[in-house]
């Protein structure tokens, strides 16, 4: 296949972002995975779709550096990567949808990156501080007992805000754990080439 068939099958303009090829890859492996879609092509189709995204990821992920020397990414994509590419696409195409969900390649096409996650954790904790404090300056100008705030509204306000840090907190938990691997299959690479 050459690199323009890549861009079509997964539906993406050349000079796409990584999140727009993310976003693309995983609304097609929904679409074509055979445990969803049970049409006879179905595993070609999810196959070709993971052997497109692998190769663009690559190629929009791939750095340049002075030691390596110029790198032609669609020239260097041998039929080995290739092969290898389309045997993992051929193994998660037997999965159930759920399984598949949980593999690292799944995984990383989550459109969260580090700058939007930490975004998420500090609007849950002014989200948090601003409940807390408004309700002590309230409750401490207060003179009666109807001018008193709510503690259920501050407690549900409370329990929103830390159920939006803990979500923020588990996603960029994810986010590390998958740059940590994603780092550690590069270095694996470079070695092995």
């Amino acid at each position: 296949m050459i690199v323009a068939d890549y861009y079509r099958i997964l539906g993406v303009k050349e000079g796409c972002s990584v999140n727009d090829l993310k976003r693309a890859y995983r609304i097609k492996a929904r679409q074509y995975h055979p445990d969803i879609n049970h049409h006879p092509g179905a595993v070609n189709l999810f196959i070709a779709v993971t052997e497109a995204y692998e190769f663009l990821l690559g190629k929009l992920t791939e750095k340049r550096s002075e030691e390596t020397g110029p790198y032609v990414y669609g020239r260097d994509w041998n039929s080995d990567q290739r092969e290898r590419a389309r045997a993992r696409a051929a193994h998660y195409s037997r999965m159930k949808f759920e399984s598949f969900t949980h593999t690292e390649t799944y995984r990383t096409t989550r459109i969260f990156d580090g700058t939007t996650i930490i975004y998420g954790l500090l609007i849950s904790l002014l989200i948090i501080g601003l409940d807390i404090y408004s309700y002590t300056l309230l409750k401490s100008r207060a003179t009666t007992e109807e001018d008193e705030p709510s503690l259920v509204f501050m407690l549900l306000i409370l329990t929103l805000g830390i159920g939006f840090f803990a979500f923020a907190y588990m996603n960029l938990l994810s986010f590390i754990h998958s740059s940590k691997k994603r780092k550690q299959d590069e270095t694996k690479n470079k070695k092995s080439v």
